[in-house]
């Protein structure tokens, strides 16, 4: 029977080789002590473990481990002393992935100026060896990164021609790798296709930036392949992974047809969401159940809207329901509440209304 389970239950390969990787980075930090000379391989471990997380949006792994590997490259890089003759593609590699990594991360944690920063270093070093005899050349996927970091500093200061032409370098290095062919960088594809949405949209490109973003809810569904809709079959970290993109991704997809007249389009999307958020609380908690009840008070901004008072006040009061537990205190429940009061208000109930406002929002 034990057997039988076994060999039933869905496996998890990323997980797998997060252990792998996790296991040797551990490994060789324990043989540092003894063996300095082991120092490169160490970061390349790390670097590999980092990369990995990276691309399951592991973003709260990866930041420690990210920042180990720059100040640990920049050792190894330095052992020989100045840039210079002696200095190895191999140990400029080494810390320009390490680099690129934490900018990755840097953007990830919505830090695109700290981003624009931790590129430009990598910039400076490579114009550093620019002169010497070697060519040192990042991987495919750190490209990507890199580029893609770039353009997310771009649009923060409000330079949008210039993220634009970093999205589209970005787009261009994954098509030419073959990534999108990549199960394994998948999320990479999803997340470059977002990012050339927001670049478009910021450029007043809808018609583009809804294209590239229906493009990113595609290659996102192909991924999940319907496991969502039965959580329980399947392991927690494996769940966890598929619904990280979930929220922003439908929302924003919902936002931007709503703007463009695509409403019957939008509330699909919005109801969508909602749906399978409502599916996945059980399995994944609170951080679900915050992002449930941000969807059910835009459902109801969506509902009003279009004069669907009945739905928007059903959606209303689950937001309500929702945010009674603990979790939900600060803007969570007020959101909720404020989305109610619309509703009343819409009905012509104005005493309720107000006097189901916080008391910080009526004193």
């Amino acid at each position: 029977m034990a057997q039988t389970q076994k060999k039933t239950q869905p496996g998890d390969e990323y997980a797998r080789r997060a252990k792998a990787l996790t296991s040797a980075v551990q490994r060789l930090r324990g043989w540092i002590g003894s063996d300095p000379s082991r120092l490169p391989e160490l970061v390349d471990a790390l670097n590999l473990l980092t990369a990995h997380r990276l691309l399951g949006h592991a973003y709260a792994a990866a930041a420690p481990d990210a920042q180990d590997a720059v100040k640990r490259s920049a050792e190894v890089l330095r052992a020989l002393g100045p840039i210079g003759p002696y200095t190895s593609a191999e140990d400029v590699v080494r810390c320009g992935t390490a680099l690129v990594h934490l900018a990755a991360v840097q953007v990830a944690v919505r830090l695109p100026e700290a981003a624009g920063v931790t590129v430009e270093s990598w910039e400076a070093l490579r114009a550093q060896v620019a002169e010497l005899p070697i060519d040192p050349r990042l991987e495919p996927v750190t490209v990507v990164w890199a580029l893609s970091s770039s353009a997310r500093t771009a649009l923060a200061a409000g330079d949008v021609p210039l993220a634009n032409a970093y999205a589209d370098a970005a787009l261009t290095r994954l098509a030419e790798a073959g990534l999108r062919a990549d199960p394994d960088a998948a999320y990479l594809a999803l997340d470059t296709d977002r990012l050339a949405s927001d670049t478009r949209w910021a450029g007043g490109r809808t018609e583009e930036s809804l294209g590239f973003l229906h493009a990113a809810k595609d290659g996102y569904d192909r991924v999940v392949d319907g496991r969502l809709a039965e959580p329980g079959r399947h392991p927690a970290g494996l769940v966890e992974r598929l619904t990280e993109p979930l929220f922003g991704l439908y929302r924003d997809l919902a936002d931007r047809l709503l703007a463009v007249g695509e409403t019957d389009l939008a509330l699909v999307t919005r109801h969508d969401l909602v749906a399978t958020l409502r599916g996945l609380a059980a399995r994944v908690g609170d951080p679900v159940r915050l992002q449930l009840a941000a969807a059910l008070t835009d459902l109801v901004g969506d509902l009003l809207r279009v004069d669907r008072v009945v739905e928007a006040e059903a959606a209303a009061d689950e937001a309500v329901d929702l945010t009674r537990a603990g979790w939900a205190v600060g803007s969570p429940r007020l959101l909720a509440a404020v989305a109610r009061t619309r509703v009343q208000t819409a009905t012509g109930r104005a005493e309720d209304a107000v006097a189901g406002l916080p008391p910080v929002l009526v004193a």
